[in-house]
């Protein structure tokens, strides 16, 4: 396991390090923050909590290639900046909800980064899905806005990923365990499918 991690790229050094576990989260935990602050009027500490549960899973997604490595990094990145939110008095209550839904959570982010990649297989930009999931997953997920408030169209879409019903289930107390086991097996099933589709190509190529 060492070994692996010290291959990953963004753990080379400290300053990549601090980047990938502290600076863009933290960006990211600002941005969210001020643009939920121009629909709610209000800053919204819940908020602040459930974009470092974004921001892990938007880091399993997005580096798939490094499977059950990635999930227990993406993990430390919440338990690291989660905990910044604590000290700085955002209740703990919000981080004991994410922290029970990350597990389950990453494992779909992991899968849906394998889907990504298969979506991509034969294009120029072989990571054009994984980056197009990454950068939706915030408004998929509601944090910006609730997804009720959305036109319905967006709020549709929203529904073909679990961030959403999560999130709210994080505001709400709601647990949202067997929602994320339904969608971990649509994906994994869509990523078994795909790879058979792929395997036949390659043997009739």
């Amino acid at each position: 396991m060492w070994i692996q991690m010290k291959s990953l790229p963004f753990l080379q050094n400290k300053k990549l390090i601090l980047i990938h576990f502290l600076i863009l989260p933290i960006i990211q935990i600002l941005v969210i923050l001020l643009l939920n602050q121009q629909y709610a009027k209000a800053l919204n500490p819940q908020v602040a909590m459930a974009s470092v549960y974004l921001s892990a899973n938007s880091f399993c997604l997005s580096t798939m290639a490094y499977l059950l490595v990635v999930d227990y990094l993406s993990l430390i990145m919440f338990l690291i900046n989660g905990g910044l939110l604590l000290m700085i008095g955002v209740d703990s209550l919000y981080f004991w909800r994410c922290l029970a839904a990350l597990p389950l959570s990453l494992l779909f982010s992991a899968g849906l980064g394998i889907a990504g990649y298969l979506l991509s297989v034969h294009r120029d930009n072989i990571y054009l899905f994984t980056n197009l999931f990454t950068a939706i997953l915030p408004l998929v997920a509601g944090v910006v806005a609730p997804i009720s408030a959305y036109p319905p169209i967006f709020k549709e879409a929203s529904y073909v990923f679990p961030y959403g019903q999560v999130v709210e289930g994080i505001y709400q107390g709601e647990t949202t365990a067997l929602l994320i086991f339904a969608y971990i097996a649509i994906i994994f099933a869509f990523n078994y499918f795909c790879l058979k589709g792929l395997k036949k190509q390659l043997m009739a190529g």
